[in-house]
């Protein structure tokens, strides 16, 4: 909490002749570190878990919605802006069309090339997620430790697997592509 030094009064003081302190109460200086001790373990735990079944679920084999750009394919009609922007349902699936496209160049339509960019967007957003909170809590040395236990905060959330379906379905790019551009975005400003 800030606090104004005994030698100044309230009345009349402006804030060059007021010694404000910003140190946290002792109270809450070990709250972060023990707190870390915690979550970094289930941090840690979730990332690993969620890696693991979202590789484990994985298949080669397009599911639901993931037929559509190959069904299209097949029929032999060229590739175009109007067919790439075209309304699915009720999504439009550009960047997921242009990713099974390039994935069906280069890895046969495995989705491999799906599944990279989106642990790479989702990995990317909770590096960007983490700097903008480290920006907001401050870079001073006091903070060390609240920057830490928010990283920790932030990885478990990231990686949480109550939307695993998104980290194993190459269609889902342009989910993960909405979060990690939005998350950009606000980076950018």
């Amino acid at each position: 909490s800030t606090t104004l030094d005994n030698n100044s009064s309230e009345r009349g003081a402006t804030a060059s002749h007021r010694q404000i302190r910003s140190a946290p109460p002792k109270s809450l200086v070990s709250l972060p570190i023990l707190t870390s001790i915690a979550v970094w373990p289930a941090a840690l735990y979730i990332t690993t878990t969620t890696a693991y079944w979202s590789w484990r679920a994985f298949h080669p084999i397009p599911f639901w919605d993931g037929w559509v750009p190959f069904l299209y394919l097949r029929t032999g009609a060229p590739v175009t802006v109007q067919w790439l922007w075209s309304q699915h349902n009720e999504h439009r699936f550009f960047l997921p069309r242009l990713v099974t496209l390039a994935d069906n160049r280069f890895f046969h339509g495995c989705g491999y090339l799906g599944i990279f960019l989106i642990w790479l967007m989702l990995t990317a957003s909770m590096a960007l997620i983490t700097s903008l909170s480290f920006d907001v809590i401050g870079r001073g040395e006091l903070m060390r430790p609240w920057r830490i236990l928010m990283a920790g905060f932030i990885i478990a959330l990231t990686y949480s697997s109550m939307a695993i379906e998104n980290f194993y379905w190459p269609i889902e790019t342009g989910f993960m592509g909405m979060v990690f551009f939005t998350v950009l975005a606000f980076y950018c400003l």
